[in-house]
């Protein structure tokens, strides 16, 4: 069983990785995301959650600043699968046995760890990421074999509270748009005319246009398309928001019961 996430902050986050952690038998564990936005001067944007080994961070660190190959870079960035591996000669979770996978059991074993899980983690703000787990003592199969799975679906946990948490803090004094003004830049977006956007949402094209110059206010935005860049941008309208109208509209129409039919008396 996973236990429940009640994480508001990154610190709750990482105490709450910790526990998991120790529950299972790896006192140390590690989360490695590069997000897709690159910092203003041009480097990745590297977030590291690390309550030990230092030497894994740093290896990280080097590696990515120096644009050097890194075999947890390509594990991640690859979407392998997760694998757990114990210094007994043990490997659990893995199809293929790959070069990757045996540097960084030679890595961990030089820097006096016995045993570990690596779970890459996918999510469209990461470009490549993974959730780490370590233990200064070996584990034999059975027991890798009982945890690997549990670390796997923990780390999809962990790295989607992760997003919640760090993506609230960047987004969270966001503009607002209203309904109308959501739906006019959505159809905006789509290259439809006020004419053909009032038509779909049966208003007047002047209407449209008002809700449009309301949404460039509040966007701080020159014109109908830097609107529609910037609520992309925020994530206001398009991607995830039209997947969520589609969700909704798919949930209505499996709630939706027809009336039923006027009975007619012969």
């Amino acid at each position: 069983m996973i236990p429940e996430f009640r994480c508001t902050t990154v610190e709750d986050l990482y105490l709450h990785a910790e526990q998991f952690a120790h529950e299972l038998g790896f006192p140390h564990f590690g989360f490695v995301a590069e997000m897709r936005e690159n910092l203003p001067g041009g480097g990745p944007d590297l977030r590291l959650l690390t309550n030990n080994p230092p030497a894994w961070a740093h290896s990280l660190q080097r590696a990515v600043s120096e644009s050097m190959p890194h075999h947890l870079v390509r594990h991640a960035s690859l979407h392998l699968p997760a694998v757990g591996w114990s210094v007994l000669g043990h490997l659990v979770g893995h199809i293929i046995i790959d070069d990757l996978t045996r540097q960084h059991v030679r890595d961990i074993g030089s820097w006096g760890l016995q045993a570990g899980a690596l779970c890459p983690v996918a999510a469209p703000e990461i470009e490549w990421g993974a959730l780490a787990f370590f233990s200064p003592h070996p584990m034999n199969y059975e027991q890798l074999h009982d945890v690997v799975p549990r670390c796997h679906l923990y780390a999809s946990h962990f790295a989607f509270w992760y997003l919640q948490i760090a993506r609230r803090r960047a987004v969270g004094s966001r503009p607002q748009l209203t309904k109308r003004e959501v739906e006019c830049l959505n159809w905006a977006g789509k290259g439809k005319t006020s004419g053909e956007i009032g038509a779909i949402l049966g208003i007047s094209d002047r209407t449209v246009e008002g809700y449009i110059a309301a949404a460039c206010d509040k966007l701080n935005a020159r014109g109908r398309q830097a609107a529609i860049t910037k609520a992309m941008d925020l994530q206001l309208i398009g991607g995830r928001n039209a997947l969520r109208e589609e969700f909704a509209r798919q949930r209505d129409e499996a709630t939706w019961v027809p009336e039923p039919a006027p009975r007619i008396d012969p």
